[in-house]
């Protein structure tokens, strides 16, 4: 009964393992407005993603001037870009980021809690970065550049349909994502000590984690094999890629810390296992 117990405490836990590792990591990510900031900051700098969105700003940005000024845009392309270029290499495009990326999260938390219909997509929307544009137009000497109305094109990076399907495990992350870890290691725990070989329960415990992080490793990267297909066309694979290895940077890191947490004490467990001898 006790060896009975002591495998079902332990088969639990660890089958948790992975499941904690990544729920914590996804919801400091999707849950809190600062940790999804904090997260993509990286992207700011990034060429792939800031040469997109300059082409995005740029086209829009020549559109609206073709249309509301009766400037042709072909002649102020150039100029537009330079300015385009300008304000995304400013030092201020790093706060600019911070309110479109923490907008961006809104819209993803909306959708995911239900907030927003199913219908409703998450883009990046570039108007916060116009008025730093108009400014760089009008010093380069645009005309009519003073009276550029704010871009407000959007550039869509999820369908809504494709988060609306994730509901209801956000939810279960939003209540339960931090509890999970304490719940593994308190399930883990107690398996041991009602392990009557604790040693070889340890080793056997250690083993099986590091074979569910090995294939949770094999899954994220399959995952970022099939990420461009999940996102809109006209989104590059560059881009998508860029924006998918950002978000995914914290559960490599704690995928890591587990396995190096597991190895050590296989080890131990081999260690401390191994028979005297006379």
């Amino acid at each position: 009964m006790r060896s009975a117990l002591a495998f079902l405490l332990l088969l639990v836990g660890v089958v948790l393992v992975p499941v904690a590792t990544a729920g914590r990591w996804a919801h400091d990510v999707l849950v809190p407005p600062d940790g999804f900031v904090a997260t993509v900051a990286p992207l700011a700098t990034d060429p792939t993603v800031t040469g997109e969105v300059e082409d995005r700003v740029v086209a829009a940005t020549t559109r609206q001037l073709a249309t509301g000024t009766g400037v042709d845009g072909r002649q102020v392309e150039p100029l537009v870009r330079l300015a385009v270029q300008r304000a995304v290499a400013d030092p201020a495009f790093a706060r600019v980021w911070r309110t479109s990326t923490r907008d961006v999260h809104a819209q993803l938390v909306d959708v995911l809690s239900g907030s927003s219909p199913a219908t409703s997509d998450v883009g990046l929307r570039l108007a916060p970065v116009s008025g730093s544009v108009r400014r760089e137009l009008v010093a380069a000497g645009v005309p009519f550049a003073e009276r550029l109305p704010t871009v407000q094109a959007t550039v869509t990076l999820v369908p809504g349909s494709e988060l609306a399907r994730a509901r209801g495990a956000f939810a279960l992350l939003e209540e339960r994502g931090p509890e999970l870890p304490v719940v593994t290691l308190l399930l883990i725990g107690l398996g041991l000590l009602v392990a009557r070989r604790r040693t070889s329960a340890l080793g056997y415990s250690c083993l099986a984690v590091l074979i569910e992080i090995g294939m949770v490793a094999c899954a994220v990267l399959g995952a970022r094999l099939v990420s461009p297909d999940a996102v809109p066309a006209s989104l590059p694979t560059p881009v998508v890629h860029a924006v998918f290895d950002t978000l995914v940077s914290g559960l490599w890191r704690d995928l890591a810390v587990v396995a190096a947490g597991a190895l050590l004490l296989l080890v131990v467990a081999l260690v401390t296992g191994r028979p005297a001898s006379r």
